[in-house]
């Protein structure tokens, strides 16, 4: 029982730390990138976007796709990449 109750730890640590792995370098800087919710994130004009909280604008070319279905915002005081869910 013992082992059992150490290996579902290990799993639950294990899992969110690796759950972010495609982060690409370029954007993630280490720490850089998080989750955010798709009401903070806004197409302004075709392929620009802005982070409502922050108010930084990413360009065609620091946005990517999302891999997990879900908006993650990286920015380290300026913004570095927007990946978006597909067909937003």
């Amino acid at each position: 029982m013992k082992r059992l109750i150490v290996a579902l730890c290990l799993i639950a640590f294990i899992i969110p730390a690796r759950s972010h792995f495609w982060y690409e370098s370029a954007c993630c800087s280490g720490n850089d990138c998080a989750p955010v919710p798709a009401s903070d994130v806004e197409e302004i004009e075709p392929r620009v976007w802005r982070y409502i909280p922050t108010g930084h604008v990413f360009r065609d070319e620091q946005v990517r796709p999302s891999q997990d279905g879900d908006y993650h915002v990286c920015d380290n005081g300026r913004p570095l990449c927007l990946y978006i869910v597909q067909g937003s």
